[in-house]
Formats: C-alpha cells, structure tokens, sequence
C-alpha cells in the first residue's frame, strides 16, 4: 500500500514540500484506496491542483511551497518563436528567393497558415477566383458551426471576450465599470483614443496617417500593389461586384429608410468615418465573437449605435410562428438567430434598434431621429 502511495506521488503528483507530503500519506491511507489512478485524482482534488506546468508558480504553491523555495525551483520556460510574428521570419531563407525574408514577404507567408486568407489557397494551387471562393465556403462554415453551438449553449458565450459585459462581471467589476471596460476595449481607432495613446501632436498625425492606410487599403491601386497588375485587378473587381451585387439584392429598401437617418446625423457632426452601412468606400460593421463575424446593416460608432434593418420575407417578427422564409428558413431558428446577434451588440455595448420592412417606415425614421439627437447631444455634453 505505501508502496503504491509513494509511486503516485513520486511519479504522478511530484514536486510536494515535505509537509504537505506527510499530509496526503495520511489522507491516502485513510482513504483506503487500492488504485494508482483514483489516488491520483483523489490528491489532485484534495490539493486543487492546477493543470499547468512546472514553470507557473501556482504549480509550487498548491504543493505548499514558499515564494522564496518558488524562486529557487520555478524554471522559467522561454516560449519558442512563433510562426505568427513577421520577426521570426525575418531571419530566414525565403527558399522561393534564396534571400532572406523581407517583411513583405513574411506577412504574405504567414497568411498562408490561416484558412480565411486567400493566401492559404493559393499557395495550395487555387487560382485568385477560387480562393475567394474558398474562404467564404470555410467562413460560412464556421459561422454556422457556431451557430449551432450557440443555439444548443447559449449561457457558454456570454463572457468569453473582452468585449462583453459579462466577462468584466466575472472579473469583480460591477454593471457600470463593466460597461466602461468594454468601451474601452472597442475604442481604439477614434482620434481621442490615439490622443489619450500618444499626446495631441502625435495622435492627431498618427489618426490622420490611419485614415490614409485606410483609403488606401480599399484602393485597386492597393491590390496591384499587392498582387500585381492583373491578379490585384482580377480581386478588385471581384470584391467591389460583391458589394454591388449584395446592395442589389438586399439593401434597396434598407438603403432608402437609412439614407435621412444618415443625412441627418451627417448634418449634426458625425464624421463619415463614423458610419458603417456598406455603401460606396464604407463597410458594413462587424464584431468577431468566437471567431464568428456578425455583420450590422447601420452602425454609428462613435455613439455606439447599431440600426438593423429587417426585410419581413428574411426575418420574422416575434409571436408570428407560422412564419416561414423564402428559403424555407424555420420561425424558431431564425428568431434564435436574430436574437444572437443582437445579444452580441448589447454584450458589445451598443445600443441597437430593430427595424422591419412592415413598419411605418415614416414613424419609425422620425422616432430614431429624436433617439439620435438625444444621443449626439449627450455626446457632446461628455466630450466638455
């Protein structure tokens, strides 16, 4: 029996200061158990052992040592290079150059690595086309894949990123300081944030500099560049007839109700830059929750406002069960859909507003003027 005790703790437990040794002997033998794998999970439980390595100092603490013996017996491993960071790159023979990377080339290479880029595809043989192809195929899966997951576990999404309410929650903040935190977290592309980060003088060129990146970024010139003259303009093409074909297609009614409501807060100062509604250089806004994208039809940043605007045929409204969608979508899993998605804004800390081609289109855009003008101007009474 002691036999079976010290091999546990010698080869499964390890590492245990001398007196809480002599502790979980007694508990085994008073335990009474005759198998080197419940021993083992019964030490682990009684002690509250972490599953981390030697190197972490919480490993030493459960097993009772003092900081001082820590310091003496912690081995501090050196985390290897990751392939991910352009500098391991740097270093290295390009075997298509035969020179050594230029960090051009090891941002392209370490885009092959990760299916949602294209450059993964192509250097696996497909063409420019078919890679796009391919990585809306493997985003479409993913998201429909969480999706599911979501659907079946909502409560296991609730507080997983720094941009939920609850995650801060979890952390001891309470509602406000929580909502503050998130904030935070998703202001970091406004002028007062590169401000706050690098001084007036710097942050006003940083900002201005962002904003140039940005435009160029969406130019073709930015993807022959890239690519070349003939892939780049081939991507181009194909990403803005996406866009167009997408506006076609769905956004016709959405871009008639949203285009006052977008005139007015223009007129009332807010910067171009601020909205998000995918119509000519703007995208749509979007928030990455568990490597899922949910994509919003109206988005005022700055005012963290988010307007969806739902065509009858595609989204049902609640209580309408015999709703059934063009594509044969069901009421109850559509309903959960939407519901997702708007609980990932409000988690996000946006305010967000529901919109339903049905409606009083009139009535409805006057009411998200009147909440709009109250917005802006508890904006500016902040900013004073």
């Amino acid at each position: 029996m002691i036999d079976m005790i010290k091999y546990v703790i010698d080869n499964k437990i390890k590492n245990l200061h001398p007196d809480v040794e002599k502790k979980v002997i007694s508990a085994l033998l008073e335990s009474n158990l005759k198998n080197k794998y419940k021993m083992t999970q019964f030490v682990r439980k009684m002690l509250e052992l972490p599953v981390v390595g030697s190197d972490k100092r919480i490993y030493w603490i459960k097993r009772g040592w003092s900081d001082k013996d820590i310091d003496n017996k912690r081995i501090i491993k050196k985390m290897p290079s990751s392939p991910m960071k352009v500098e391991n790159w740097l270093n290295k023979i390009n075997e298509k150059t035969g020179q050594l990377y230029t960090e051009e080339e090891a941002i392209y290479k370490i885009k092959t690595f990760r299916k949602f880029n294209i450059e993964y595809w192509i250097e696996r043989g497909y063409s420019t086309e078919e890679s796009i192809i391919k990585v809306r195929e493997f985003q479409k899966e993913n998201s429909i894949k969480f999706i599911k997951k979501a659907l079946s576990n909502p409560e296991k999404y609730v507080d997983r990123t720094q941009t939920q309410i609850e995650y801060w929650i979890k952390k001891g903040f309470d509602y406000d300081e929580s909502l503050q935190k998130v904030k935070e977290r998703q202001d970091t592309n406004s002028l007062s944030s590169f401000i706050k980060r690098y001084g007036e003088k710097e942050g006003l060129l940083k900002y201005n500099q962002r904003l140039k990146d940005l435009s160029y970024t969406s130019s073709r010139k930015f993807y022959t560049d890239k690519y070349g003259k003939i892939e780049g303009n081939n991507i181009f093409n194909e990403i803005n007839l996406k866009r167009v074909v997408k506006f076609n297609k769905s956004s016709k009614e959405a871009f008639i109700f949203l285009k006052p409501i977008y005139k007015f807060i223009r007129n009332n100062g807010i910067e171009i830059t601020d909205i998000y509604w995918g119509v000519g250089s703007s995208n749509e806004w979007y928030i990455n929750f568990d490597k899922c994208l949910f994509f919003y039809d109206f988005t005022i940043k700055s005012l963290k406002v988010i307007i969806e605007y739902h065509g009858i045929s595609f989204h049902p409204k609640e209580g309408d069960s015999n709703w059934v969608g063009i594509y044969g979508d069901s009421y109850d899993n559509k309903i959960k859909i939407d519901k997702i998605k708007k609980e990932v804004a409000e988690k996000a800390g946006f305010k967000y507003f529901t919109v339903y081609s049905d409606d009083d289109i009139k009535t409805k855009q006057k009411e998200l003027i009147e909440v709009l003008k109250k917005e802006i101007s508890n904006s500016e009474k902040n900013r004073r």
